[in-house]
Parts: structure tokens; C-alpha cells; sequence
């Protein structure tokens, strides 16, 4: 499993951004990935985050390579409230086909806040701590481990009963250890 239809992702748009001096982060499911070396199920795309500061430019960066790339910038997704934050989404396209989405990540104080549909959840420093990754020959960059999976963790509960459950599940078997799988998954064997 290799996820080849985000060749252009990792190939093109991400080393777009880090030749335009923008700093992201994959989390989700590659991020998930990447704890594990490799892709252990089909992921359709890949979720990154920037700094806050940053995340205008790095669209400006997505529309400037549509045409290379032959996706489109998708900007007029509903901006999330959440907890006092106001976070705007936007996706890279083929078709009707998600294969990036972008969110920032607000600084606050000494932490970061990432906000999801099930609120906005408070990170410590080393979330921006950048870590190379390589699977099936892509490179890119997430948090380290501990913080990929607090993420998930974070997002898991309002995810259980979606309708990428399956998915999910899968997610859970790879990152949480036994007992924290059995947790949220008390009658299924991990």
C-alpha cells in the first residue's frame, strides 16, 4: 500500500511550501503512518497544519501551483468556532476528490492550539518540534510521536461512531497500546 494518488502531494505541494520558507506539519492518518514506517491502509489524504502567521501565505503557495499541479484550491470551507478560535480550512482538490486539507495552529502563551469539530485542544512546545519522515519513498514532516498521538487521542472519542470508523479503528490498533485501545474499544479484542 502506497497511496500513490498523493505522489503530487508529497512530490510537489509540500516541498512548495518548504521552498517558500513555510514550516508544516502532517498529522492524521500519514502522521499515524509514519509512527508505524509505513502506510498500513489506504489513506485518501493528507491533513497538515501551519502556524497561524503562516497559513495565508501557504495558500497563496497552493493557488500559485493549481495549474501545475491540476488541483484545486478549495477556500470557501465554513470557518470552525470553537472555544474563542475561528479556524478556517482549506483543501486541495482533484475533482470532488480531497487530497489535502490545511488548518492552522494558534500560538498561545507557552502552548499551541489546534481546533477540531469537537472543540479546541491545548499542545505543549513540543508540538512544533519537526521530525523528517519517509514511507514509500515520500518525505515530509510531522510532530513527534507523543504528539501525534495525543492528537489522535484528542480527536478519537467524537470519531469512534463516524461514518471513517473503520478507518479509525485501524488508528487506534496501531497507536494506542492494548489497554488504552480496550478503553475506547472495551468489547472488541485490539
Amino acid at each position: 500500500m502506497n497511496n500513490k494518488h498523493l505522489k503530487v502531494i508529497f512530490e510537489t505541494v509540500m516541498p512548495s511550501l518548504e521552498n517558500s520558507g513555510i514550516e508544516y506539519w502532517v498529522y492524521g492518518g500519514i502522521a499515524l503512518a509514519a509512527v508505524q514506517g509505513h502506510f498500513y491502509r489506504n489513506n485518501e489524504d493528507v491533513d497538515i497544519f501551519v502556524n497561524e502567521c503562516a497559513f495565508e501565505n501557504a495558500v497563496e503557495v497552493f493557488k500559485n501551483i493549481e495549474e501545475v499541479t491540476g488541483l484545486g484550491v478549495k477556500t470557501d470551507i465554513r470557518t470552525l468556532k470553537r472555544d474563542g478560535f475561528e479556524r478556517p480550512k482549506v483543501e486541495l482538490k482533484k475533482g470532488k476528490k480531497e487530497l489535502l486539507s490545511i488548518v492552522p495552529m494558534f500560538e498561545v502563551g507557552e502552548s499551541y492550539v489546534l481546533v477540531f469539530g469537537n472543540g479546541s485542544k491545548k499542545y505543549n512546545r513540543n508540538l512544533v518540534n519537526r521530525v523528517e519522515r519517509r514511507i514509500s519513498g515520500y518525505r515530509f514532516i510531522t510532530p513527534p510521536n507523543e504528539s501525534i498521538k495525543k492528537i489522535f487521542q484528542d480527536c478519537l472519542p467524537s470519531r469512534i461512531n463516524s461514518k471513517s470508523k473503520i478507518k479509525v479503528k485501524q488508528d487506534a490498533q496501531n497507536i494506542l497500546s492494548t489497554e488504552e485501545f480496550n478503553g475506547y474499544y472495551p468489547n472488541v479484542t485490539n
